[in-house]
Parts: structure tokens; C-alpha cells; sequence
């Protein structure tokens, strides 16, 4: 069956984080603009699901790859290209309760939110968040902590294995096609279309980037070409 979407997932990088900061359809400029449009439009797939967040973790990608999989009747006529980053982000269920005014009374109802973290950072809440989302935030960070101190790495690293496997088979399976890299992170070799990750290979072909170091326009562009390169050479 011929490929009719591509569809990708990762993190700021494959997001396009930077692009377009302050325009008024930034999100827009943003889809436009990052690998996995000008990756379509290579491979000539018309249509493109980019499913990234600026920092995502690889707990994210795996499930937001697998609700998208679940949403589908068939994926035989879709590419997965999913660029995986730093064993150190995680995400965490919380749950928040929503209050709405029915013109009579207050009614509420609950769901589940997933907040992506850092070990190394603290989460942070803005100016006007409500008294829920502060306590939501200072639980966390103190979850966080207490985990860090037991937290094994190795255990991580087997972790975002047990993903990268588990994708890679369900989606062959189901017919689909499904390509791997890391931006950041340890890249397992037997799946990564690269020898490194593509912070490393941006870096040392000196790629522009943005102030934060997020690709450019024009580094986005390069990073899809050698994603192209790279999936016909694993067709030979």
C-alpha cells in the first residue's frame, strides 16, 4: 500500500521549538517549518501528523504513538519516523478537577493530565496559576526528589528499550513502516538510522541553530534530508 502519512513524534527538535516565536501563527509556522513537513514533501507523503512536544519524554512519545496507533481503522499506509531524547525526562499522571457554572450551581468533573519533567529541573508554575495547579506543581517536585534518590539509570535506559522494541514490532505487525534516531540521549544501534545522536552530528557539521540551541529553518531542512538519505539507504 502506498504511504499516504508520515507520521512523526519527539521532542523541541522535531516540535520546532524557536521557530517562529511571536508570530502570530507560530504553531503554524512552527508545523511548517520543522523536519518532519520538509521530510513529507521529500518522500512526497501528503499528509503530516507531528505529534512532538517541546520537552517530551520518551514515556510521551510512546504513549501518544500508541493512542494515534489505537485511533486508527489501519496504519499500513502510514511511516512512523520518531526521534527519541534524554533517558532523564519522564512524565507523571496528575489528576485535575475542573469546576463548571450550569447557571445554577457549580458542577464538577475530574481527568488526567500528563506533566513532562526533568530530574535535574524543578517544575514552575506562572503568575496566575490557581491555588490546584500550585499544589499540583509543589507535590510533584517533591515526588520528584524523593524518586531521584532511588532512580537508576540503567533502569531508565531499559525502559526506553522496552519502547523503542515495543513500537518497532506492533507497527511492522500492523503493517506500517517505522524509522528511529535520537536527538538526544543513548542511541540503541540496531535501531538508529544515524551512528550518533543529531545533536552530536548538528554540532559537528556546525548547523545553525537557534539562541536556546533548537535547530534553525535552514537546520531543519538538513536534518530532514539526512533523515531521507538515511531510510532509502536501510531500503537497499
Amino acid at each position: 500500500m502506498a504511504i499516504k502519512k508520515l507520521y512523526a513524534n519527539g521532542d523541541s527538535w522535531s516540535f520546532g521549538a524557536e521557530l517562529g516565536d511571536n508570530l502570530p501563527d507560530e504553531l503554524d509556522y512552527k508545523f511548517y517549518n520543522s523536519w518532519p513537513m520538509f521530510l513529507s514533501q521529500r518522500m512526497k507523503i501528503p499528509q503530516v501528523i507531528n505529534d512532538s512536544l517541546g520537552g517530551g519524554s520518551c514515556d510521551r512519545m510512546f504513549r501518544k504513538t500508541v493512542d494515534y496507533i489505537r485511533s486508527q481503522d489501519t496504519i499500513e499506509d502510514t511511516m512512523f519516523v520518531l526521534g527519541w531524547t534524554s533517558e532523564e525526562r519522564f512524565e507523571w499522571p496528575s489528576k485535575i478537577k475542573h469546576t463548571f457554572h450550569d447557571g445554577f450551581d457549580n458542577d464538577y468533573w475530574e481527568d488526567i493530565t500528563y506533566i513532562s519533567m526533568l530530574f535535574s529541573n524543578e517544575l514552575s508554575y506562572g503568575p496566575h496559576a490557581d491555588s490546584q495547579h500550585i499544589d499540583t506543581v509543589s507535590r510533584l517536585n517533591g515526588l520528584k526528589n524523593k524518586w531521584y534518590r532511588v532512580r537508576d539509570y540503567e533502569g531508565d535506559l531499559i525502559k526506553v528499550k522496552d519502547y523503542v522494541y515495543t513500537l518497532d514490532e506492533l507497527i511492522k505487525a500492523k503493517g506500517g513502516q517505522i524509522y528511529h534516531f535520537w536527538v538526544l540521549g543513548t542511541p540503541i544501534p540496531k535501531y538508529n538510522l544515524f551512528n550518533d545522536t543529531l545533536n552530536a552530528i548538528t554540532e559537528r557539521k556546525q548547523w545553525p541553530r537557534k539562541q536556546h540551541k533548537h535547530p534553525n529553518e535552514e537546520t531543519q531542512q538538513k536534518i530532514a534530508d539526512i533523515i531521507y538519505d538515511a531510510i532509502q539507504n536501510r531500503g537497499k
